[in-house]
């Protein structure tokens, strides 16, 4: 079974997505990956990715999808021929290779060569060879799948223990958004519960297994260019790798290696989203009436993810029109957005924010504003009583529209909008909120004492609920099961300004999952692919970061806990 997989897989990957599972398979081999090509990136001259072997080997990597003929190599628009010329002649332009004066070029391809291309290849050698300079090297299908059996066939995917598990995950309908439940509790279960006594070389494999499954997990929405369920796949596999880094000193420098091959795959969806917005005219999917029972819910997502992409771009200083395609989605859809749940208030945020560093305005206030008169006025307590002491008056859950808590996921939601659930979706969040406080500190953050005044009667009736872990750590889990504890607590009114500012000032670090490194990019990706972490600490990261000046991790100094 696990040759099949592994073989229909290569048939199907495109080049883009090969990129990854291919560095990744590089490292367990010893390799030590310094860098990638990344989307609007500097000019790679042909090289995809550099390398060093374990005797400091500089190494050059192109790779290509698919079978290559002679065609490929004459081609007139981009021959392969000049591209690899490129590979082997143009030195290597990195920090990491200053002393290297040579390099090993290796052509890759998940496919085969033709005969013809085989023997010009051979040709094209040995003529350099009679010139004194280096040759070509090809990894072919045949020996990326014999070096994926060999390095990964002890523990994947063929002694997966919920292998039907894999199956399910691995044939889903790529149109359609993830089962994170399933995903988060597949992927868990892959991470070693003893992870702290581990050797050096069982972590490494560790994290090489949840980024090699995750490639096949991310195949059905890159097959499709579904950028968004591709983003959340690869955030629910880094949240896994991030406990793994969180665990000791040891374990954060071993799967910091591969959380930046998840960054680098995550900036890539972020771009083909940001050139999508771009080229479309009209957003619709599918049938054009069934799609209008979702289209807001949609585009409230998209946005977040979209504003995302702007604070990716201002974050690492590489433009990949995120900012253009976020102001022509606006200037088309910002009305559109709906506030489905406490769920979609993180899309909301994450749109502020980028909109701050566009053009600092009004434009995050007026959605905190909006949004908190939304919740004050559906869960204020005083009007929920009135209406059950009406006599014969209905409750006011059956009257009130109670707006869902963010453990109600964005697929709930549109299959009730569609039909596709009868059953009403169970949320008794009627006078509490997992959100408000998250908001609240936002305008205290930015100094909003008047307006907040205003609307405080309504704030102190409404509860706050904050989802308390055993351990920070825990919070890039999906689900916890039984551990932790929700409480609930009402804000006084009046309450003290200076207390308020003082909450803002010093966040609960126990609210706030640990980083590994310097960035707050992946926490941001986390609250907008897991909506149900949100807690005033983790927002308030967010809200005070500088969304500038960072470094990809593939090119940064490996920062340790």
């Amino acid at each position: 079974m696990i040759e099949r997989v592994i073989e229909d897989w290569l048939d199907s990957v495109s080049e883009k997505a090969f990129e990854v599972p291919f560095a990744q398979l590089l490292s367990l081999e010893g390799f030590t990956v310094v860098h990638m090509a990344r989307p609007h990136g500097p000019m790679e001259q042909g090289k995809d990715i550099l390398a060093f072997a374990k005797d400091t080997t500089p190494f050059a990597f192109q790779l290509k999808a698919g079978d290559l003929t002679l065609k490929n190599w004459r081609d007139p628009n981009q021959p392969l021929k000049g591209q690899v010329e490129d590979l082997l002649d143009l030195p290597i332009q990195h920090p990491s290779f200053q002393h290297a004066t040579e390099h090993q070029s290796v052509l890759v391809t998940t496919g085969v060569l033709d005969d013809t291309l085989r023997q010009e290849i051979d040709q094209f050698n040995e003529g350099r060879k009679a010139k004194g300079k280096s040759i070509l090297k090809v990894w072919l299908k045949g020996h990326i799948q014999q070096q994926i059996l060999s390095s990964l066939s002890a523990f994947i995917p063929s002694k997966l223990p919920n292998f039907r598990d894999f199956l399910q995950l691995l044939l889903v309908d790529g149109t359609g958004v993830p089962d994170k439940e399933k995903l988060s509790m597949f992927l868990r279960e892959r991470r070693p519960l003893k992870i702290k006594k581990a050797s050096d070389n069982a972590i490494r494999a560790t994290c090489a297994e949840l980024v090699i499954l995750s490639t096949h997990l991310v195949a059905p929405y890159q097959s499709v260019d579904n950028f968004i369920s591709e983003i959340e796949v690869w955030t629910m596999v880094a949240s896994q790798l991030m406990i793994i880094a969180c665990s000791s000193k040891k374990s954060s420098q071993i799967a910091v290696d591969s959380l930046a091959l998840i960054e680098i795959a995550i900036w890539k969806a972020l771009q083909g989203l940001s050139q999508e917005i771009l080229e479309r005219e009209s957003y619709i999917e599918g049938n054009p009436w069934a799609d209008a029972c979702v289209y807001q819910a949609r585009i409230t997502h998209v946005a977040g993810f979209l504003g995302a992409a702007v604070l990716w771009e201002r974050l690492f200083g590489e433009e990949v029109n995120a900012v253009g395609a976020l102001k022509k989605f606006c200037d088309n859809n910002q009305k559109q957005m709906f506030l489905w749940g406490e769920g979609a208030v993180p899309s909301f945020l994450a749109l502020g924010w980028a909109l701050d560093t566009i053009s600092p305005g009004l434009d995050m206030e007026l959605f905190l504003f909006r949004i908190i008169g939304h919740i004050i006025s559906q869960f204020n307590k005083n009007v929920s009583a009135e209406k059950e002491k009406g006599g014969g008056a209905a409750s006011a859950s059956s009257t009130v529209s109670v707006l869902s808590d963010p453990y109600i996921t964005i697929t709930q939601i549109l299959n009730r909008g569609i039909g596709g659930s009868a059953s009403p979706i169970e949320s008794s969040n009627a006078g509490q909120s997992y959100v408000l406080e998250s908001l609240v500190k936002i305008l205290v953050n930015r100094l909003f004492r008047v307006h907040l005044t205003s609307l405080w009667g309504g704030i102190a009736q409404t509860a706050f609920e904050t989802y308390y872990p055993t351990s920070n750590v825990s919070l890039w889990n999906w689900n916890n099961g039984k551990e932790g504890s929700i409480e609930s607590r009402y804000t006084p009114s009046p309450t003290s300004w200076m207390k308020l500012l003082e909450e803002t000032r010093h966040p609960n670090m126990e609210l706030l999952p640990p980083l590994p490194f310097q960035g707050p990019h992946f926490l941001l990706m986390m609250l907008l692919s897991m909506p149900h972490r949100i807690n005033p600490s983790i927002v308030l990261a967010l809200e005070q970061s500088d969304w500038c000046g960072g470094k990809f991790l593939l090119n940064s100094p490996k920062c340790s806990i």
